[in-house]
């Protein structure tokens, strides 16, 4: 299957939904946020679906939402951090033209993610950047990296546009 639907992906706090609102608010494409879409249909935050089912529980409930969202005419979707590491979900976003990865340095990661209440930080630095590197090499795959540490959102999402496989 191939698509020009815009597929983001990187890891916590990498600027995906902002950069997913920001095509939508220039360029009017319709968005989805992977998490928030969980979120909405489980009403529960992901954090609480992950100390209350578990972190499988999740993964299945990721990969049956993404399958409806990509079947959807929505535009651009934003993949929660660790939807790559399911070789499946891996494959079918890969079967799409514009997978972008938003690459950022863990250090600029961690400040923006160590404050929040997110079940996979909790374990600490040490353990989110092993994470971190694990996950890396799913991210590499992906068609287009964008170098995000020294740009805006703005300009982040004008990159994506100009980098656009129509």
């Amino acid at each position: 299957m191939i698509s020009n639907k815009i597929i983001i992906s990187g890891f916590m706090g990498a600027g995906k939904t902002v950069v997913t609102k920001k095509l939508n608010e220039l360029y009017g494409y319709s968005f989805v946020d992977l998490d928030q879409e969980i979120e909405k249909k489980e009403k529960l935050k992901i954090n609480e679906i992950f100390s209350t089912e578990g972190e499988k529980y999740f993964r299945r409930v990721e990969s049956d939402i993404l399958s409806d969202v990509l079947d959807s005419d929505v535009e651009v979707v934003a993949l929660g951090g660790g939807t790559l590491n399911n070789t499946f979900l891996l494959d079918l976003v890969l079967s799409y033209r514009n997978c972008f990865y938003l690459k950022t340095k863990f250090e600029t990661l961690w400040k923006r993610i160590s404050k929040t209440d997110r079940p996979l930080v909790k374990e600490g630095h040490d353990r989110t950047l092993d994470l971190f590197n694990f996950r890396e090499k799913y991210y590499n795959l992906l068609h287009h990296t964008i170098i995000t540490d020294e740009s805006s959102i703005k300009e982040i999402a004008e990159e994506i546009k100009l980098s656009i496989d129509d």
